[in-house]
Order: C-alpha cells, then structure tokens, then sequence
C-alpha cells in the first residue's frame, strides 16, 4: 500500500535522528526542508514543481542536461535528443527566462557521423568551459567543444565506456572534478526483473579513456513498475544524484523521481562509494530522464516518448 505523505515524513524523522551522526549536513538539511514540503501538500499545499511543456512528438524528447550559463535574467542549459535519423536533432539549447522557454537547435559538426541515440551529458567542470562529454546509450562518448553561443558543438574526440554487463544500455553520464583529474560515473539503466548497475573510475581526457575502479548495484524503491533504476545521473560535491523512471510505452502513463543515491570519496588512486537511497523529489506525470544541479535545487528535463518534452526547476 502506497503510504501517505505524513507517514513518508514520520519515517524519515526517524531516520534522520537514527544517522544523523554519519549524515552530511547538506543531506540532513535537505531531508528536513523535504518533510516540510511533503507535510505542505499532504495538508492540500501546492508542490513546487512547475513543468513547462518543451515540444510535442517523439523527436524532441530529452534525455540529459548540464547547465550552460547562469545569470540573474536567464539560464541556459544544453540537452541531448535521443533521435536515431540522420538529419534529426541530436543537440539543443533551453533559454529560460521568467516563465518562458526558448528552443534552438544546436549544430553538430565534426567527422564523426551522427551519433545513435544519445542518452546523457556531463559537463567537464570549470577549468574546461563550454566542454562536454555526451554518451550514447550503447556506451559511445563523445567530447564536446561549443560555441561561446552554444550553437555549434564541435567533436574533439570520441572513445568508448569498458565493457560492462551483456547488453547494457546506458542512461546516466556524471562528472567529477578534482583538480586536473576526472571521476566519472556511468549508469546502466536496469528494468523491473534486475537493477541498474552504476560503474565509476578515472577518465584520462587526453588518451580518450576511461579505467573501471568500483561498481555496485542500484534498485530504487520507486517507481516500481516498468522501471528504469538509472535515467541519469550527476554528482555535485562528490554527493550522487540519480533519476529513475517508469517507461509502460510510448504513450505513458509516464512517472519520475529523483533521488541522492550516495557519497564518492577519492584516496590517492582509490575511489570509494558509499551508497545511500534517499528521495527527493516525485513526479506522477513526467518520465524524468535529465538532471542537473542549479542553484538551490535541480534542473529536470523529460522524455515523454509521443507526448513530446518539458523542463522544470525544483527547490526541495
């Protein structure tokens, strides 16, 4: 039986003061500002959730997002399509402003063919702006440069994830930077019958390559019917952030959540996760498939197969 949203909150009180002496206080902070918002909308309160609706059809689906530019007019934020077709969008750029969204088209140029279905970006961090790593969903990675316009996206390399599970279909690319190295994390989404298996290690930007350090299994407790344990991922401060979300087919019903999944730790050549499953954020009506950090909460973007696209911003 699904529980209420003040039985949600009873239990996470408890957890919070069983751990509260091994949880971090950003994550001890956001469960307690959750459970007020959890009570807010139990009690007939609005969620602060605001989809606003991208594009219709299945071409304009997105599935990853990392933030281009902030400032205190507009933010931008570049996407990936899973489009197949030659022709077809691969690349896009969001201009939010106030209440309203702008869609353009990004070019793709290099001479590499069109990439295949496209499922996640992390950006590179702040010493390699305006550079991105895109990943197909059959583990191809491409390394984006963009225009100061973030109209064109230029290939500067391409390269492979190591081999993982037998038919593994990834859904979540994660950048962390730390000084002049990179630990990444990549997501094989996992359905109903098995989890999704997130992998980690060291990426070597200039050999295009990426060594395997450690990977662990990921089964979310919700959705929990035609489930993609991983949609995507992203790591803020070493803390994980993942998205699951509920695929019955092209036409829906459609369902999404967002959770912090665990914390990296970094030893020398030695990379440690230690796993941790807390919600933050549901939506009954959107199959989330991007995230990115912002500014106090998170930047949401949805594939909604026929039923097209749409973007939201979240302060839980």
């Amino acid at each position: 039986m699904k529980r209420s949203a003040v039985d949600r909150v009873c239990q996470q009180t408890y957890d919070v003061h069983m751990k509260r002496h091994t949880m971090r206080p950003a994550q001890l902070a956001r469960t307690m500002l959750l459970s007020v918002v959890l009570i807010a909308i139990d009690a007939g309160g609005a969620s602060a959730e605001a989809w606003r609706e991208i594009a219709s059809g299945k071409r304009m689906g997105i599935s990853g997002i990392a933030l281009a530019s902030t400032s205190p007019q507009s933010d931008r934020y570049i996407i990936v399509h899973d489009n197949k077709r030659s022709g077809e969008a691969r690349l896009g750029l969001l201009t939010t402003r106030r209440e309203r969204v702008r869609y353009d088209t990004v070019q793709w140029r290099g001479k590499d063919a069109e990439p295949r279905d496209l499922e996640a970006m992390a950006p590179l961090g702040p010493r390699s702006k305006r550079n991105y790593l895109v990943m197909t969903s059959s583990g191809s990675v491409y390394h984006l440069g963009f225009s100061t316009s973030f109209r064109k996206a230029k290939v500067m390399a391409s390269f492979d994830v190591p081999a993982g599970e037998p038919g593994a279909n990834y859904e979540g690319l994660a950048i962390w930077s730390r000084g002049k190295r990179f630990l990444v994390a990549w997501g094989h989404r996992g359905r109903s019958s098995s989890p999704g298996i997130l992998y980690w290690g060291w990426l070597d930007l200039e050999a295009a390559s990426i060594t395997v350090e450690g990977q662990a299994e990921i089964e979310v407790p919700w959705p929990d019917s035609s489930v993609r344990h991983i949609s995507d991922l992203s790591i803020e401060d070493g803390e994980l952030f993942l998205s699951a979300a509920s695929d019955p087919g092209d036409n829906g019903p459609f369902s999404g959540a967002l959770y912090s999944a665990g914390t990296f730790s970094v030893d020398g050549e030695s990379i440690q996760f230690e796993k941790a499953l807390e919600e933050i954020h549901r939506s009954d009506a959107y199959k989330i498939e991007a995230i990115t950090p912002v500014k106090g909460g998170f930047a949401l973007g949805s594939d909604d197969e026929n039923k097209g696209s749409a973007f939201a911003v979240i302060k839980p």
